[in-house]
């Protein structure tokens, strides 16, 4: 997908929450991946950025004692069901909020000591898979501005019109 005009791929703006910020070569690495990367090291920081700015992916770790965070994320998630999620959980099986967590619909849960050493991998796949989305959502939207401002017929093998738009007629 070289040479595009319309915009730049992999323009993701990234949060990142909790213990995940003090890894510091994660950091340096997700640095390179996306466009804008921000981090929250407690939920006020949190909400304050996601009201600031616009906010593709938040990713991080929540642990069981973190209600703060999970609180905010509920909130922005009813504001803006487009921000993907990824979160990871030091221990899965002592959530004691396992049903707020999963109705948070995020696009992917991990267990932080079954996949920490996929991280970066786990990152990337994420930022590629939005830019992919967005990639994909504003070609349709070229296609359709195209399509309103042209004139589109379409015809079968016999030459008999079987299509044509507005502007045609």
């Amino acid at each position: 997908m070289e040479g595009r005009i319309f915009y730049e791929q992999r323009s993701i703006s990234v949060l990142v929450i909790g213990d995940m910020i003090h890894h510091h070569g994660f950091i340096e690495d997700a640095k390179k991946v996306c466009k804008f990367l921000y981090l929250a090291s407690n939920h006020e920081m949190l909400q304050a950025i996601v009201e600031k700015h616009r906010i593709d992916l938040i990713f991080g770790t929540l642990s069981y004692e973190e209600d703060a965070y999970l609180t905010t994320l509920e909130t922005i998630r009813k504001k803006d069901n487009k921000i993907d999620m990824v979160l990871f959980f030091y221990e899965m099986c002592k959530l004691p909020f396992e049903e707020r967590v999963v109705a948070l619909k995020c696009k992917r849960y991990f267990c932080m000591k079954a996949e920490e050493k996929y991280i970066m991998k786990l990152f990337t796949e994420s930022v590629d898979s939005i830019s992919r989305e967005n990639m994909l959502r504003k070609d349709t939207q070229y296609f359709d501005a195209l399509l309103e401002s042209s004139v589109v017929s379409q015809s079968d093998t016999q030459g008999n019109i079987t299509y044509i738009n507005d502007n045609f007629t």
